[in-house]
């Protein structure tokens, strides 16, 4: 266990490194950049306390001009696209098949700590053609080292079930690429690399169609958040939220968060798991995902969406081991670049199974 000083310097570090961890997300805002001591842009916070812990720079918690309240009804089981909640899950060897069906995405107006100005949430019904299959934990260090033969993350004392994290979006995709050349599938990305560094982008076979890439890969936005809600209409899918900053016993229940993390990663699935067998998707390690940074998807009903944008900026889902609670909620999404390395980020692949 570290030591208090240690832990209180390893904060601080965090929450400043936390700012110049994912610069691309400053593209999906609206605000002005200022520049950092290298040279890399950073936002200031509406009230300008630059050591508040922010994950992204973009993000600045919840808006203080957001309307009243509105009347909350009971929203966990009323959804009625949500596929009918399977009986177990449907797990083996590390992978759960996640049902094809439909989900409202994103949050609605009642819910508590949700974004209202930069990365919007908001709701419009999703609709998932194919099944697929997802891993059941983060991408571990022992999984990463076993493939890849390296290591980057920071936390290599947790041990090999921990997140593998430091990881860039470029090599996330090229470990699912590595899966699928193991396992004899289709690659789902092109990849080039030198031996400094790694640069990829969708295979031109499956550009803007990536659902029908057979193989490995990382998870659109809406399948990790179709997946991460096994059928919940509530903040967490262990319930709703009660603290955007503070100690939440339901965010504690699901992940790894600033106020129970003791300032680390944690190995793999040692907090509840959701309907469908998926682990860790709230907290511990901030999730990669397929899709371009798009600052408001809009109310409009998508079918298999995979949205691109101008900006190389990559969607990021779930929190981290140093987010606040409000950051684990499933409709929350922040963005970075594709070549940012941080202890905060790790993945996990999925595969589509059906048409």
């Amino acid at each position: 266990m570290l030591g208090t000083g240690v832990a209180s310097s390893l904060a601080v570090m965090g929450r400043f490194a936390s700012f110049l961890l994912l610069l691309g997300a400053a593209s999906c805002g609206s605000r002005s950049a200022l520049p950092l001591a290298d040279g890399s842009p950073w936002v200031q916070p509406r009230d300008g306390r630059p050591d508040v812990p922010w994950i992204l720079p973009v993000d600045q918690g919840p808006d203080r001009t957001r309307p009243p309240d509105l009347p909350r009804p009971d929203t966990r089981w009323t959804d009625p696209h949500r596929p009918p909640l399977p009986g177990s899950a449907r797990c083996a060897d590390g992978w759960c098949v996640i049902p094809a069906g439909s989900f409202s995405m994103g949050s609605p107006p009642w819910e508590g700590c949700r974004n209202w100005s930069d990365t919007l949430e908001t709701q419009h019904t999703v609709t998932l053609t194919r099944d697929f299959e997802m891993s059941a934990t983060e991408v571990t260090q022992g999984q990463y080292q076993g493939l890849m033969g390296k290591n980057p993350s920071a936390f290599t004392g947790c041990g090999v079930h921990c997140p593998v994290e430091r990881v860039r979006w470029y090599e996330a995709v090229a470990y699912c690429n590595a899966l699928s050349a193991k396992n004899g599938l289709p690659l789902c990305y092109s990849c080039t690399a030198n031996s400094t560094s790694t640069s990829c982008y969708t295979a031109g076979a499956y550009a803007g169609q990536i659902y029908t890439c057979p193989g490995y890969r990382l998870p659109t936005e809406a399948e990790w958040e179709y997946a991460y809600r096994a059928g919940t209409k509530t903040a967490y899918y262990s319930g709703d939220n009660s603290s955007c900053t503070s100690t939440d016993a339901n965010a504690g229940s699901i992940g790894w968060y600033d106020l129970n993390s003791n300032k680390t990663s944690h190995p793999a699935a040692q907090k509840k798991a959701n309907a469908w067998g998926l682990y860790d998707l709230a907290g511990n390690a901030m999730e990669w995902t397929h899709d371009d940074c798009v600052k408001d998807l809009g109310p409009a009903a998508a079918t298999n969406p995979a949205p691109q944008a101008s900006s190389s900026a990559k969607v990021l889902k779930g929190g981290a081991w140093l987010s606040f609670a409000r950051q684990l909620r499933a409709a929350y999404r922040t963005c970075g670049l594709p070549q940012t390395q941080s202890y905060l980020t790790g993945f996990r692949c999925v595969r589509s199974l059906n048409p």
